[in-house]
């Protein structure tokens, strides 16, 4: 069956959703960190459309691809760093967040990590991502084949 493609039937709201995404990017210090962080999101919230954009993203990063190979390990893989680790522990609370608050103590430990700035940052890109994932699970190709930086 067609479905509909959001970015072009939904195109305003998409592009609010990409810019938030982008905003916080083009302000962080850290694009590595921030890619890690999209990438890992996408996979944590699952699904081939972000298995096939965590694929587009390591195509041109070997680094981030090692990492990725790694992920299932985060917490013990020595190839990540402890910012690394605090940005990772991040995202998964904000998975969790639909389930239950995110602690005292886990916002805590993140602001050990994180200036509160680069903390919304980080928290913004996992919600984008994660948004990114659902609609395109939702809606499927086209638009699966498509990330936020091809909006038209």
């Amino acid at each position: 069956m067609d479905r509909l493609d959001p970015t072009l039937t939904a195109s305003a709201a998409m592009k609010a959703l990409a810019l938030m995404a982008s905003s916080c990017a083009s302000r962080h210090r850290d694009c590595q960190l921030l890619a890690l962080v999209k990438a890992a999101t996408l996979t944590l919230t699952g699904g081939a459309h972000g298995r096939q954009l965590c694929a587009r993203m390591v195509q041109a990063d070997a680094a981030l691809a090692e990492k990725l190979a790694a992920l299932p390990y985060w917490r013990h893989a020595p190839i990540f760093s402890q910012t690394e680790r605090a940005a990772l522990r991040w995202i998964h609370c904000v998975a969790e967040a639909r389930h239950q608050d995110v602690s005292d103590t886990e916002y805590g430990e993140a602001r050990h990590h994180f200036s509160e700035e680069e903390l919304a940052d980080l928290t913004m890109v996992a919600i984008a991502m994660t948004a990114w994932n659902q609609i395109a699970r939702t809606f499927g190709p086209p638009g699966c084949a498509r990330g936020p930086e091809d909006i038209p």
